[in-house]
């Protein structure tokens, strides 16, 4: 079974709408990206994330990019 987690960083909340309706669609679980640890992503096996865009760089990527770096270096699986 295919699980889903759909994170989202939202500062004034159009990241976060988009999101859920994202989450609502595939029937995934929608997270704040500060909600977010490798051990909660375990039941997941597929991840999707958004932030808004700023001065170039997507807001709460570098989070989500620790997070898989954890889980890829052995660390939680």
């Amino acid at each position: 079974m295919n699980k889903t987690a759909v994170i989202y960083k939202s500062k004034y909340g159009s990241t976060k709408e988009y999101a859920n309706w994202i989450a609502e669609e595939l029937g995934g679980k929608l997270f704040d990206v500060s909600e977010i640890t490798a051990q909660k992503l375990e039941d997941y096996n597929t991840v999707i994330f958004g932030g808004r865009i700023h001065a170039g760089s997507i807001q709460g990527l570098s989070g989500i990019k620790k997070i898989y770096n954890e889980i890829w270096a052995g660390e939680i699986f």
